[in-house]
């Protein structure tokens, strides 16, 4: 009997321990995601309140959840709840710095600028070395117009954290407030060197470019910002009347017959892909725009972006030659560079490098349908077939055999593409690189790729902005389905 009795007292302790461990394990997981800020709110919310229903949560752990709650109720701005949790973990304790700090952002979201300003100066006392706060603070100060107090923040910011771009932009706007151009530019020059695909900076400069009559350079940075975020407005509302300043409008390119490159030419592009806008006819233009008038319309942001170098290394009266390489984010130096690439007068890529191991992929055109689009002038047309071709490299590599090469050189046909293109029109385009006089060249391709047995087919629409001064193209867009891929000459040289 005794045994029984303490076999059956051993399982409860079991039960008991197992759901206190359970316990324990469902805890640890709250936690977890409270304080999980890629998390959905309404998740983080729930588990604040299940963290929040135990009994035996101590004070501190309270106060950390108090807040993480009040953070998310500020996501969801639900301001007067925010506030009665950081008033609730104010009470638990007092000590905590980011009671005082989050309670600080809220006020700085309902514009109570003066209770933000004293809430992130109690954070600062209690953790004088926070840049998050510093920062926040300089902008309250900015809206109160404490200018001085503003760059002394932003300052002690940079100081800590010399990396931090928001803290330049934010000191840059204030010097341009302050009508200190030169510091202003050179602010956002340090928030560009931290951080190059930093939309709020371009803009930023370019406005004290402008203000000191540097209209050129104003046109660069503008431009960039409006391609790094298209919703990015310049600081009169468009590019066009900067453009103005420096030039006439109205393109005036005449027919121009293909001319090889200048060897050495080297552009520097700015490479965005993302989502394409919605096509819409001209009635749905006209009813957006007539709508944006009240509300804009957000347009779809870039997913990627790239500085590309395109070098002009040769050229044989037809085929150019080129050298890509990245700008930023460079490429690991220890590895081989990028091979060059081939392009058909100018234009359609001829060969294209895959990858580093050496293997290349060319492209058999047509070529007299090809050539006789030049010379340029509207209405220009010419369709023809090509053909994939993979050249193996040497020494073979895996993919290389892959495709059934038995020895450097093999020519393997994969697949073939139909193209059809034409000169739509002359146009007056703005790059960051200047503003060029170009002839639009859209080219529509149908590719089907076979590989071991199986065909996959693409169509596209190629864009080409070809400028007759530099002999090369300053612009060009390739839409594949619902996404779109822009280059934008930055730098010509």
């Amino acid at each position: 009997m005794a045994n029984r009795a303490l076999v059956k007292l051993l399982s409860i302790v079991a039960v008991v321990l197992l759901l206190g461990a359970a316990a324990q394990a469902d805890k640890g997981a709250d936690k977890r995601a409270a304080g999980n800020t890629k998390l959905d709110n309404e998740k983080r919310l729930a588990a604040c309140d299940r963290l929040l229903a135990l009994d035996d949560l101590p004070k501190d752990e309270r106060a950390w959840v108090l807040v993480r709650r009040g953070v998310v109720n500020r996501h969801l701005k639900k301001y007067d709840a925010a506030l009665a949790d950081f008033a609730q973990a104010e009470k638990l304790d007092p000590e905590y710095y980011l009671i005082y700090r989050y309670r600080g952002w809220v006020y700085y979201d309902t514009e109570k600028n003066a209770e933000a300003e004293a809430e992130f100066t109690k954070a600062l006392k209690l953790s004088p070395k926070n840049v998050w706060s510093l920062y926040r603070r300089a902008k309250v100060r900015v809206k109160l117009k404490k200018y001085d107090d503003a760059l002394k923040d932003y300052d002690k910011a940079l100081e800590l954290s010399p990396r931090y771009s928001s803290a330049y932009s934010g000191r840059a706007w204030v010097h341009a407030r302050l009508k200190n151009y030169a510091k202003a530019i050179k602010d956002c020059n340090g928030a560009i060197e931290v951080s190059p695909y930093y939309a709020y900076a371009y803009h930023l400069r370019g406005r004290a470019y402008e203000k000191t009559g540097k209209f050129n350079e104003a046109i660069r940075d503008q431009a960039i910002a409006k391609l790094l975020d298209p919703n990015m407005r310049g600081p009169t509302g468009d590019l066009s009347v900067l453009v103005k300043k420096v030039t006439a409008s109205g393109s005036t390119t005449k027919p121009a017959g293909f001319q090889q490159p200048k060897k050495g030419l080297s552009i520097s592009y700015l490479m965005t892909a993302g989502p394409a806008p919605p096509k819409r006819d001209e009635m749905e233009e006209a009813i957006m725009g007539l709508a944006g008038f009240f509300k804009r319309e957000a347009l779809p942001m870039p997913k990627t972006k790239k500085f590309m170098v395109r070098e002009i290394t040769a050229g044989d009266g037809e085929k150019t030659t080129i050298k890509p390489s990245m700008k930023f984010p460079s490429y690991d130096k220890k590895k081989p560079p990028v091979a060059s690439m081939d392009y058909y007068r100018a234009l359609l890529p001829a060969a294209l490098p895959m990858g580093r191991s050496g293997q290349v992929l060319t492209i058999e055109f047509d070529k007299p349908p090809l050539a006789s689009i030049w010379p340029l002038k509207i209405g220009a047309k010419a369709e023809a077939n090509g053909k994939y071709i993979f050249v193996g490299p040497d020494p073979l590599t895996p993919p290389a055999k892959f495709f059934g090469c038995k020895k450097p050189g093999d020519k393997i046909p994969f697949g073939t593409v139909k193209w059809s293109g034409e000169v739509v029109k002359t146009e007056k385009v703005i790059v960051p690189a200047g503003v060029f006089d170009t002839f639009v060249i859209r080219v529509e391709e149908e590719a089907e790729i076979i590989m071991m047995g199986r065909s996959k087919k693409r169509s596209s629409v190629i864009t080409w902005w070809y400028a007759p001064s530099i002999r090369w193209w300053v612009k060009r867009t390739q839409e594949v389905d619902k996404n779109i891929t822009v280059n934008e000459a930055e730098t010509i040289k």
